[in-house]
């Protein structure tokens, strides 16, 4: 099986184990930027940067057989792998989510700081949204995540693909791994993308000099052979 360059929107899939995943379409794009952050305590100023972005997949997966929700439980084991970035949950991660149900939503949450005058108050911070949902046409899932770092440096999902192309500056292109398991079934792809990378320079209220890139990232995905 040979990927064709020329299509730049398709997948190859190979296809591993006896239950095999399919994919008619998927989707995903993401954004990426560096943004200057300048901050004052004591009568002082400090400048810090920081990388920031998000990202939304989503696809509908199928076998020759529709998989249906009564044959999963709160034990069913879903791995996503997009790149750079994967996670493994369970549909049961859903307080929500009964066995048989037709879909689940499982939210990742982080631990945001703010510091005060006098301490710290923290907060859970929602950094990726998983959504499962049971169809006629297939198991539809979708992500979406915000990547880097806030402004209060709360460290959150990592990037897919676009920071390795913050600093080309440039039109490119690139192969993207993606991955979908669920209960015992599996697919492997590769993603096709497409994207455009700019650098700005100047300088941040310090007077330091600074690259600030900005990245964005789109591609498609097709099931073309068995």
């Amino acid at each position: 099986m040979s990927l064709s360059f020329a299509a730049r929107w398709f997948v190859v899939v190979t296809l591993l184990l006896t239950v095999r995943l399919f994919a008619d379409t998927a989707k995903f794009s993401e954004k990426y930027a560096d943004k200057a952050l300048t901050m004052k305590e004591d009568g002082e100023t400090f400048c810090e940067q920081i990388a920031t972005g998000s990202y939304t997949f989503s696809g509908v997966f199928f076998v020759a057989e529709p998989l249906a929700a009564a044959d999963f439980d709160a034990e069913t084991e879903v791995t996503i792998q997009i790149g750079n970035v994967e996670h493994t949950v369970y549909l049961g991660d859903d307080p929500k989510y009964v066995d048989g149900a037709a879909k689940a939503t499982i939210v990742l949450y982080t631990e945001q700081c703010k510091e005060t005058k006098d301490d710290f108050v923290c907060k859970d911070l929602k950094y990726v949204t998983i959504k499962i949902a049971f169809t006629a046409k297939g198991v539809k899932i979708s992500v979406a995540g915000k990547t880097g770092t806030d402004k209060y440096f709360t460290e959150l999902d990592s990037s897919p693909l676009a920071e390795g192309f913050a600093f080309e500056n440039s039109p490119f292109g690139a192969d993207m791994d993606v991955f979908i398991g669920i209960g015992g079934n599996e697919l492997f792809a590769m993603m096709n993308v497409a994207g455009v990378s700019k650098v700005k320079m100047g300088h941040n209220k310090c007077g330091d000099d600074t690259e600030l890139a900005t990245v964005s990232v789109k591609g498609t995905a097709l099931n073309i052979e068995e």
